[in-house]
C-alpha cells in the first residue's frame, strides 16, 4: 500500500475503550486531515464505550471509525484503543427452557452478527436431532452450519481465555457451555471482556450478563471446556 492510500471496511459494530494512559488521545473527523485538525478526547472519557463500524489505513497506520449519538463520529488511531477491552454489539435472544431452542437461539445469535439470518428449520436441516438423545449437543455439532452458512469454523475446545478473547478482538463471538447453579447445561455466546470479567448473552434470559474468569472457569469445566466460534 502506498504512504498516502486510503483503504477502509466496514465492519459488524463492536465497542471499544480508550486507553488509561496519561498521553494525550485525539480524533480526527477525517483520516487525511492534519493534525492541528484534531479534537482531543476528554480525561472522562477513558470510562466511555465507542461503537466503531470501520477500520481504515492511511500512511501506514490503522484508524477505527466511531459513530454514535453520544460521542459523535470520527478516526481514532489504533494505538489509543485498549486492547483489554471489547464488546460486540450482539443483541440477546431468549428461548425456551429447551435443549434444542437454547442451542438454535446461541446460533442464531452468533450468525445474525455475521450479517446471516437462520430459522429453525434451517438449524434442523444441519443438525440432524433425532440421531442425539436428549438433544445433547457437542461443539463438532455445529461443523456443518458453521463452514455452510458462514464459511469458517473453530473448535476451542479445551482452549485458554486467551484463546477466547483473541476471537473476540477479531469480530468472533463464542459459544461457550456452562453448567448454571441450578445444574442446567447451558449455552451461552461470550460478547466481551475487560480485564476483569467476561460479558455474554444469556439465551434463557434473553440479557447481556458479567462473569468473573473465575466463576466462568468453574462453570466451564463442568461442561468438558466445550466451545467454538467462526
Amino acid at each position: 500500500m502506498k504512504n498516502k492510500e486510503i483503504a477502509f471496511e466496514n465492519l459488524m459494530p463492536f465497542y471499544v475503550k480508550l486507553k488509561r494512559s496519561r498521553m494525550e488521545k485525539w480524533c480526527l473527523q477525517e483520516m487525511t486531515q492534519s493534525k492541528k485538525e484534531k479534537r482531543s478526547f476528554k480525561r472522562s472519557d477513558n470510562n466511555t464505550e465507542f461503537m466503531i463500524n470501520k477500520m481504515g489505513f492511511y500512511k501506514k497506520h490503522a484508524w477505527f471509525h466511531f459513530d454514535d449519538s453520544i460521542n459523535g463520529a470520527g478516526w481514532v488511531p489504533f494505538k489509543f484503543v485498549r486492547n483489554n477491552y471489547r464488546r460486540l454489539n450482539i443483541e440477546p435472544l431468549s428461548c425456551e427452557t429447551n435443549d434444542k431452542k437454547m442451542y438454535f437461539c446461541a446460533v442464531k445469535m452468533m450468525l445474525n452478527f455475521a450479517g446471516i439470518n437462520i430459522d429453525s428449520t434451517t438449524f434442523d436441516k444441519y443438525i440432524n436431532v433425532s440421531q442425539y438423545n436428549h438433544f445433547t449437543y457437542t461443539p463438532q455439532h455445529f461443523f456443518n452450519i458453521f463452514v455452510n452458512l458462514k464459511g469458517s469454523y473453530k473448535d476451542l475446545t479445551n482452549k485458554s481465555f486467551r484463546r477466547v478473547r483473541s476471537r473476540l478482538l477479531r469480530n468472533r463471538p463464542v459459544m461457550l457451555w456452562i453448567k448454571d447453579y441450578s445444574g442446567t447445561i447451558v449455552p451461552i455466546v461470550v460478547v466481551g471482556f475487560n480485564r476483569r470479567v467476561f460479558i455474554y448473552n444469556d439465551p434463557l434470559s434473553g440479557t447481556m450478563k458479567e462473569i468473573t474468569v473465575k466463576s466462568l472457569n468453574k462453570q466451564w469445566r463442568k461442561c468438558h471446556y466445550f466451545a467454538l466460534s467462526y
